[in-house]
């Protein structure tokens, strides 16, 4: 019985929860024009390991994963760990966000179910979605903002 119970309670957030209501309103974001070595450094020193980038309007521009950066610093990494043969040779000449950046990334919106938002992140193999808003930025939703919303429900 516990356990149909809980099965349902989880249908019921996952089908009932907006996407702003978990969301992280303050992701982490960078400029077009950040230099390489700051990218770097911002990966680093902060829990996250993407940059979305954005535009002085906030409008979402794409994303820099770790291993765009790794690419970027190392282009003799094989391009089967971190991709294709085009993106190491177009990383391996960036030197600013805008060359490095995946442009274009999946989105989720903030009226989206977080059921939605999952069956994206499951069809494009993502683990985060960045939340827009027309295409201004307005927060990031991740596997673990989805898995925090459990720990009320146990």
């Amino acid at each position: 019985m516990k356990g149909d119970t809980r099965r349902v309670l989880n249908s019921k957030i996952l089908h009932g929860l907006r996407v702003r209501e978990v969301m992280n309103r303050e992701p982490p974001t960078v400029s077009p024009d950040t230099p390489l070595e700051d990218l770097f450094e911002r990966l680093l020193t902060q829990a996250e390991d993407f940059l979305l980038v954005v535009d002085e309007k906030k409008r979402l521009l794409g994303v820099i994963t770790e291993s765009d950066v790794l690419q970027a610093l190392h282009p003799h990494v094989p391009g089967t760990v971190v991709g294709s043969l085009w993106k190491e040779t177009r990383k391996a000449a960036a030197r600013i966000a805008r060359e490095i950046m995946s442009p274009n990334p999946i989105t989720a919106t903030p009226d989206m179910t977080i059921y939605q938002a999952l069956n994206l992140m499951r069809v494009h193999k993502v683990r985060r979605l960045p939340v827009v808003k027309g295409r201004r930025l307005v927060g990031q939703l991740s596997v673990k903002n989805i898995l925090e919303i459990h720990k009320f429900v146990r």
